[in-house]
């Protein structure tokens, strides 16, 4: 079922590029009645979560300025997470355009 959509600027540390992509957010699991806040689970997903890792947010990164899978895999360390780059979140916005989350540095 998918919830909505949201925006995400993503900030590599090094350079300073940024790139921003929109994200469909779906869930797989119906049993859930309430998905009315599901933003907070976008936001945690990016502050606490799976793709908090720099990781994570490589990859994210790299499909945003529309590489492919296989020259993302040439790139990628494959290493522990602490080995990647550094990445921060611009801001993530909701459908209306809202800010809801920023890092800061």
């Amino acid at each position: 079922m998918n919830l909505g959509k949201y925006t995400v600027s993503l900030i590599r540390i090094r350079d300073g590029q940024k790139v921003e992509f929109t994200e469909n957010f779906d869930v797989h699991d119906d049993t859930c009645d309430d998905w009315s806040d599901w933003i907070s689970t976008v936001i945690f997903l990016w502050e606490d979560g799976n793709y908090s890792c720099n990781c994570n947010r490589f990859l994210f990164f790299e499909r945003a300025l529309g590489k492919t899978e296989a020259e993302i895999d040439r790139l990628d360390l494959r290493g522990d997470c602490g080995s990647y780059e550094k990445y921060r979140v611009n801001f993530i916005k909701d459908e209306t355009g809202k800010i809801v989350y920023e890092e800061h540095e």
